[in-house]
């Protein structure tokens, strides 16, 4: 699964947007937040995603977020 960085969290529409280590731009969209059972991310904060297939979209999408635990 790749890792990246979060480097935007609306909480009020539950999206995000993730760098991946590759500087690939990664969408999590309300519906993966919510199937993923996080209550919140932070800017800043390090996590693992799995994402979907491109088919023609112009930004990656995840479409699972786990958090990066030591």
């Amino acid at each position: 699964m790749p890792q990246g960085t979060v480097t935007h969290f609306q909480a009020d529409t539950a999206t995000a947007t993730v760098l991946l280590d590759d500087e690939t731009e990664v969408l999590v969209d309300a519906e993966t937040f919510a199937q993923s059972h996080l209550e919140e991310l932070r800017i800043g904060q390090r996590v693992r995603l799995e994402l979907a297939e491109p088919g023609g979209q112009e930004r990656a999408r995840a479409t699972r977020v786990a958090l990066i635990s030591l």
